[in-house]
């Protein structure tokens, strides 16, 4: 169970901050992000780029919070959904005979 709420909050750790980008970029309107006039100049050498338009954006108007943003919602979907995937997991190989020991719950019950 705590391998599971642990594996849940490391994944939503690291995969919020793309998340959160990931998100800005299907609901912004179309070059919401990179209407500042510095961000505009920057990219003059190169093609824009959605992604890093955004990113840069981000990190100009709101600081680094911008990509944690979600992240106490997003654990507490998903950590409590891994420890009860794996804790369904162990039983199940348990029931089925997969596994030779006894459950991991033994103790906690």
């Amino acid at each position: 169970v705590f391998a599971g709420l642990f594996a849940g909050l490391v994944s939503s750790f690291l995969t919020v901050p793309c998340d959160t980008v990931k998100t800005r970029v299907q609901t912004a309107p179309d070059a919401d992000y990179a209407t500042s006039p510095r961000l505009v100049a920057s990219f003059a050498d190169e093609p824009p780029s959605e992604i890093r338009d955004t990113v840069l954006a981000m990190m100009a108007q709101e600081g680094v919070v911008a990509f944690t943003k979600g992240w106490t919602g997003r654990v507490a979907r998903v950590a409590p959904t891994m420890a009860i995937t794996l804790l369904v997991y162990e039983q199940l190989q348990h029931a089925f005979g997969v596994v030779s020991e006894a459950p991991l719950l033994g103790p906690f019950l």
